[in-house]
């Protein structure tokens, strides 16, 4: 089956049966298409915008967008994708990521994460669990700390905004989009704040009203070390 770009026709413009630019057949079908080569990439229902990730007059030149964002049609600049689906992205070739999240997905939040013990100050609780760490998001604000309660803090009014029982101490954490993951270590003791027990991961909601959204057991060394490789979570050594 054969056609002619030439005779391609779009019957839903005015006037009827304008000849559309930019189309070439379907080996197969014969079917005219948008055309898709060297001479360039081209898309729409009429053919006459450029496919994604091409741009300039003829739609032939690749954008520089990393695969992270749209480029514009003319001149190519990119626009970085800023969502929880595609990452927050940023830089001219959006290769990197906006301040405060990791690569290489640009999706985590990049915590503090720093020893209890050694930033007694920062949980304003003096009674604080100093075997644990002490979690800081800077994009919220917010810290969390303890377990037995999780003493969660607002570093901008000084606040406590929430106890949330964990029943043992935080021993590491990341932040993924709106969700908060604490690895907790369980108390072997009743009333004792201390984690030796074992390891669960608990997830919260993030944000100014923290809840428990989930938690699932968790095991140490594997989890660590696969969130680690994808500088997703952060434990104190």
């Amino acid at each position: 089956v054969h056609c002619y770009p030439s005779g391609c026709l779009d019957l839903q413009v005015v006037p009827a049966g304008t000849y559309v630019p930019h189309t070439q057949c379907h080996p197969l079908t014969g079917q005219c298409e948008c055309q898709r080569n060297a001479s360039g990439y081209w898309a729409g229902e009429h053919c006459n915008t450029c496919e994604a990730g091409y741009f300039g007059v003829r739609c032939d030149q690749p954008c520089a967008c990393s695969g992270h964002g749209a480029c514009g049609w003319l001149d190519g600049l990119c626009t970085c994708f800023r969502d929880d689906l595609n990452g927050y992205w940023a830089g001219p070739a959006c290769s990197v990521c906006v301040g405060g999240y990791l690569e290489p997905t640009c999706r985590a939040a990049n915590v503090a994460i720093s020893r209890a013990a050694e930033a007694p100050a920062i949980t304003l609780d003096p009674g604080a669990d100093l075997a644990g760490v002490v979690v800081n998001d800077p994009i919220t604000r917010l810290v969390y700390t303890g377990g037995s309660p999780l003493m969660v803090f607002n570093t901008t009014a000084n606040t406590n905004i929430a106890r949330i029982p964990l029943g043992g101490t935080v021993k590491g954490g990341c932040v993924m989009a709106d969700l908060v993951y604490l690895l907790v270590q369980a108390s072997t003791a009743p009333g004792n704040g201390t984690g030796t027990g074992t390891l669960s991961l608990v997830t919260l909601t993030r944000g100014s009203n923290p809840t428990i959204y989930h938690r699932a057991p968790a095991s140490p060394q594997p989890q660590a070390q696969q969130w680690r490789r994808r500088q997703m979570w952060v434990q104190a050594e």
